[in-house]
């Protein structure tokens, strides 16, 4: 049981350190940065600052697991770039309710596949639960009470690209922890990440962007970013390591409706007092829809944990 709250605890810390970074993701790419892949190369690039780990447990494991890595890597830096690409558009709220229901769906089904992991019935359950309350955590209205609109096949193509590439990411990534050790391991697949940010040389106009960026980049830019960084890679590190030491990296992605419900109330609060940062549409029945995906989320965090 410590073992199975452990992996539980660190998840959780995961997605509460992702929740800072995504809110500050929406303000740099709505507000800061012109090019998605501007972002992207840099979050690669950044991501070769794992090697402070090296020390620690770093060495050239099975060309299989160099190959799964790369796969992880490769798959995460595109799941980036489609999913930014679809956010800067302007249509965040159609695009998060597809991340967070198929991205899980995805996971469960390459990992049936891929690594042949089942779940018992509770797991399932509070599987079902939580994905459940991702989607009802992650879906927006309009005020008007509209929902979600299906007609611009473009954007919604590319979240469901997104949703597959992250599900590959981390299946390919529990492979990699399936046959060696966790620093390694992760760290092979950060390198993979930086090969996979490489093709944006190939485009002069991307290129002349990724160069320009930080040189005009203003203080508030740069310190946003950076505070982004720091809270994503913590955050992505404890996930991985959630990942690692899991039962299932199902159970792990469809926690990520604590996520969901922290960019809510994150956005909720700076809607009020900083508007100009970030401003989240707020009537009493989106409210009263949230609470309940938080509950629903609540549920299924405590029929999980009794389940293991």
């Amino acid at each position: 049981m410590p073992y199975q709250i452990g992996w539980l605890s660190v998840t959780i810390a995961a997605y509460v350190l992702h929740s800072f970074a995504a809110i500050l993701d929406k303000f740099l790419l709505t507000q800061r940065i012109q090019r998605p892949s501007t972002y992207v190369f840099w979050v690669g690039v950044l991501g070769l600052g794992v090697f402070v780990l090296a020390p620690f447990g770093f060495f050239v494991p099975a060309n299989s697991v160099i190959i799964n890595a790369f796969v992880s890597g490769v798959a995460f830096t595109f799941a980036l770039f489609f999913f930014y690409i679809a956010m800067q558009s302007g249509e965040a709220s159609r695009v998060t309710p597809i991340i967070g229901a198929l991205s899980p769906i995805f996971v469960f089904l390459l990992s049936r596949g891929i690594l042949g992991e089942t779940l018992s019935s509770g797991e399932l359950a509070a599987f079902v639960i939580l994905v459940t309350g991702s989607v009802l955590m992650s879906i927006t209205r309009k005020i008007d009470g509209t929902s979600v609109n299906h007609h611009d096949l473009k954007i919604f193509g590319l979240a469901i690209l997104a949703s597959f590439l992250f599900g590959v990411t981390y299946v390919f990534e529990k492979a990699v922890f399936n046959e060696t050790a966790f620093i390694s391991g992760f760290i092979w697949t950060r390198i993979g990440g930086f090969f996979g940010v490489l093709p944006f040389l190939v485009f002069s106009a991307t290129r002349s962007s990724i160069f320009e960026a930080p040189r005009l980049a203003d203080r508030v830019t740069m310190g946003a970013f950076f505070a982004n960084k720091a809270a994503g890679a913590l955050g992505f590190f404890l996930l991985s390591f959630a990942i690692s030491i899991a039962p299932s990296v199902s159970l792990v992605n469809a926690l990520q409706g604590i996520e969901y419900a922290l960019i809510f109330l994150l956005a909720l609060f700076l809607s009020k007092v900083r508007p100009a940062i970030l401003e989240e549409e707020v009537t009493t029945r989106i409210v009263l829809e949230k609470t309940f995906a938080i509950l629903l989320i609540a549920g299924g965090l405590v029929l999980l944990s009794f389940s293991q």
